[in-house]
């Protein structure tokens, strides 16, 4: 597993030295068969058509200035995604419904919550909590905070001040105790990011900043602590959905 690890960590750090010399930031504006279309949800909005990047021989789209745009079909806006340097998706809107699109993608009453809990990566060793009751504001403010203490492999400018270091309690089943909430619209179109780790530790919620095998016989998580008002209000929620 930790070879594992490693040779994807590679790859991305060479996919994202060259990204660098071939890329530039995506555009505010484009125009595509006379229609404007203007950017917004920039890696807030992930598209639950696919699991990764879109393969462009499989996706109805237009490249523009090298860059690939395509057409999203499961919103009911006239829409397209593109993919910037750091992997997240910049959602397009036709700029006649522009507001009315940003709207209701902002409104919480247009979206299901969610609270996953164990391995993200095997249906087996999971379980899908649905939250019914849920202070999305709440929401908002951890998963901006994660977004803004994420580990990015496509930097070397991460925030690692503030890191706590602690044992894996099951080398064996390292994923068991994650925890992870999202929200996925009620038109199935997008979802907010699930990469955003979690874990219970000391009776506190802690932002998973990365896992660490360097020694094998002793790996080791390296955590933050979410602040306190938002770490208390989900292990309440937590206790709550367990429970039921």
């Amino acid at each position: 597993m930790k070879k594992y690890i490693l040779v994807i960590l590679s790859v991305m750090l060479i996919l994202n030295s060259a990204s660098c010399t071939l890329k530039k930031d995506l555009p505010v504006n484009i125009t595509i068969e006379g229609k404007e279309y203007q950017r917004s949800f920039i890696g807030e909005l992930y598209p639950l058509d696919n699991t990764g990047f879109p393969d462009a021989d499989d996706k109805e789209g237009i490249r523009i200035s090298g860059e690939y745009y395509y057409k999203y079909q499961l919103t009911d806006f006239d829409c397209y995604i593109a993919y910037d340097n750091n992997a997240e998706p910049n959602v397009y809107f036709e700029s006649g419904r522009f507001e009315d699109a940003v709207s209701y993608y902002k409104n919480a009453e247009n979206f299901k919550f969610f609270c996953l809990l164990g391995n993200i990566h095997d249906e087996n060793d999971q379980q899908i909590l649905e939250i019914k009751e849920i202070d999305s504001l709440m929401l908002d403010q951890l998963l901006e905070f994660s977004k803004d203490n994420d580990y990015n492999p496509f930097t070397s400018f991460n925030k690692e001040e503030g890191i706590t270091t602690v044992s894996i309690p099951d080398p064996n089943d390292w994923m068991a105790d994650e925890i992870h909430f999202y929200k996925e619209s009620k038109d199935g179109a997008f979802s907010t990011s699930k990469a955003y780790t979690f874990i219970l530790y000391e009776d506190k919620l802690c932002f998973l900043y990365q896992y660490d095998f360097t020694d094998e016989k002793s790996p080791v998580m390296l955590i933050r602590y979410v602040p306190t008002e938002i770490s208390d209000y989900f292990c309440f929620l937590l206790e709550n959905l367990q429970n039921k």
